[in-house]
């Protein structure tokens, strides 16, 4: 789990870091081998090319669930979005294919991708850069921001001249102007109130201040509201027309995004591979393990942070030395050479390179099993020892020829001479 949070923390999207959580040991050879050379040359992109992709992956999953209901009509976010997931695959697209040969698995990815530039260019028509609605997304909604413009311009000349007016006759309190009910007021101190011919809209709480909308403005400002509001119905029209459009496109987009999170999922496996110094093993369909100069992740990241050193391990485990017992003193480090052991067949297994030399060489285990720490039952009342007999028994009764038993502190929790004898 400590792995894994280190992991997502490098992910850029919500679909990347589901796909962390869902992380589990693989024991196909072809699976975990596809899986780990994804990563290794994720690592290898992430080193040496710049000029890779690196957009903002979006999450549409939620859009793509809706844009199916009838007579649903996407915001301007929702279609910004939808137009950056399909822009990202379309880039993503071109590199791997101008990379194939240096990145294949990576490359099968997008081999059989269908991919649709109408997408991105049909709300390129309606949708500005900044996720806007473009100025000139329609003939109607042209005229109507004109008419608006001009109406506003009349606002502010009138406005501004009967600003000027009151200013002069002391009528305008400290606050000479504000914004009430969408409206621009007039900031007027209250016993001047009966003075001015308009809209009272508000007053300070005080009572000192009443905020007044000139009479003179009322007309013109009842124009651009109206005008407002024939604005915000030409943009609905306009996106219902649009979200119409891209409905049709939502198996692409579906399958866009799943892409985007494996790449999104895979780029951060390469982020923490290199940030903690991991390559890929030589992958075998036979048991073994065979790691060197290998380091426990977490301990490595915590001993970099501290700026200490970490003591590398080698190990050897095959058909003819199955069996591997550790010994020696407390504190000198077996319990943490075992669980390093156990760690990186686990991540290999997950897809994910480890911290040790790249002549490594690590088989496909079916079952890791292990007994670490005191498990004393306190519900069914056995005491340590018992409850270690009883895994014990599970291992036996459950492992084959493929199978890595982990067990540390064997024998512990009775006499030493039973354990031993038992151990």
């Amino acid at each position: 789990e400590k792995v894994l949070s280190e992991v997502a923390k490098y992910c850029d999207s919500k679909p990347g870091a589901d796909r962390v959580e869902k992380v589990r040991p693989l024991d196909k050879f072809e699976e975990v081998k596809k899986m780990l050379m994804q990563t290794r040359e994720m690592r290898f992109l992430l080193q040496f090319e710049e000029n890779f992709p690196h957009d903002r992956i979006y999450d549409i999953r939620e859009t793509l669930h809706v844009i199916g209901i009838e007579n649903y009509v996407l915001n301007e976010t929702q279609l910004q979005e939808v137009k950056k997931v399909a822009m990202l695959t379309g880039n993503m697209l071109r590199f791997f294919t101008n990379q194939k040969e240096k990145y294949p698995i990576l490359f099968s990815l997008f081999a059989n991708l269908e991919y649709e530039s109408a997408i991105a260019n049909e709300i390129k028509k309606i949708i500005n850069d900044d996720g806007n609605i473009r100025e000139d997304a329609s003939p109607e909604l042209i005229s109507i921001r004109r008419e608006k413009d001009q109406n506003v311009r009349a606002l502010g000349k009138v406005f501004n001249a009967a600003l000027s007016r009151y200013r002069q006759s002391g009528f305008l309190s400290e606050v000479e102007e504000s914004m009430r009910n969408g409206r621009r007021v007039l900031g007027i101190l209250s016993e001047y109130k009966r003075k001015l011919s308009g809209i009272i809209h508000d007053e300070s709480d005080t009572g000192r201040t009443v905020f007044i909308e000139p009479e003179e403005v009322v007309n013109i400002q009842n124009e651009i509201f109206e005008l407002e509001r024939e604005e915000k119905r030409e943009i609905f029209r306009i996106l219902k027309t649009l979200t119409a459009v891209i409905a049709p496109y939502a198996p692409f987009l579906e399958r866009y995004q799943h892409i985007l999170g494996i790449i999104d999922f895979t780029r951060a496996k390469g982020k923490y591979a290199l940030e903690i110094n991991a390559n890929m093993p030589h992958l075998e369909k036979t048991p073994v393990i065979c790691l060197y100069h290998a380091f426990h992740p977490v301990l490595f990241l915590l001993n970099k942070k501290h700026k200490k050193p970490i003591i590398p391990l080698d190990v050897e485990l095959d058909q003819n030395n199955r069996i591997l017992i550790i010994s020696g003193p407390n504190a000198g480090g077996k319990s943490v050479a075992m669980k390093t052991i156990g760690l990186l067949q686990y991540m290999t297994q997950c897809g994910l390179l480890i911290p040790a030399a790249e002549n490594s060489r690590i088989g496909i285990m079916q079952n890791i099993f292990r007994d670490i720490g005191d498990t004393q039952s306190l519900e069914d009342e056995l005491s340590t020892y018992s409850s270690r007999l009883i895994k014990i028994k599970y291992f036996l009764q459950h492992s084959n020829k493929d199978t890595l038993i982990l067990i540390d502190e064997f024998g512990t929790g009775t006499d030493p001479v039973m354990g031993g004898a038992i151990a």
